[in-house]
């Protein structure tokens, strides 16, 4: 006969499992639970913020990137510059990243363009982080405002052919 309550058999030669035995498994295994299902959200997690964005959310970011320089000689200070300054270059440099990440992913050759176009804004913007060129010497500025601009529109071809593979594949 079954006893419901050990969840064991009473019947001759095979162990009885009492009570207190059973809860202590039954919580040992909703601890175990608990742990996988926070591992599996875990996991969620960082595959949502480690993914790379798309062509449309990344020509979005350069565009703000492209503000963010357009703006970081507005004359409200030294102090607001370097810090402008310094987050331009850490854009530039994320970016840049970022763009080699899908060039290797996508196996294209115009991301690893728009890369090395990031790096050389980067580069540009760099020195007036660390105060080597003042704000008043604009020509790294517009160096770097230009290469954007060129990123901009050579992301803007991949963008049209994004389209017209789009419609070759309906």
């Amino acid at each position: 006969m079954t006893n419901f309550i050990t969840g064991a058999y009473s019947a001759p030669g095979i162990l009885l499992t009492t009570g207190a035995e059973m809860w202590s498994t039954a919580i040992e295994y909703c601890i175990y639970a608990a742990i996988i299902a926070l591992s599996i959200f875990a996991l969620i997690l960082l595959r949502k913020r480690s993914r790379l964005p798309g062509h449309d959310e990344y020509r979005r970011q350069l565009k703000r990137l492209a503000e963010g320089i357009a703006r970081l000689n507005d004359g409200e200070g030294k102090g607001k510059f370097f810090k402008r300054a310094a987050y331009a270059a850490y854009r530039a440099d994320t970016l840049a990243f970022t763009a080699a990440a899908i060039a290797e992913k996508e196996k294209y050759s115009d991301f690893t363009a728009v890369s090395e176009l990031m790096n050389g804004v980067h580069d540009d913007i760099v020195p007036y982080k660390y105060g080597k060129k003042e704000a008043s010497e604009e020509d790294g500025l517009k160096s770097a405002a230009q290469k954007t601009e060129a990123a901009i529109a050579l992301l803007d071809s991949i963008l049209e052919r994004d389209k017209k593979m789009g419609k070759r594949k309906k």
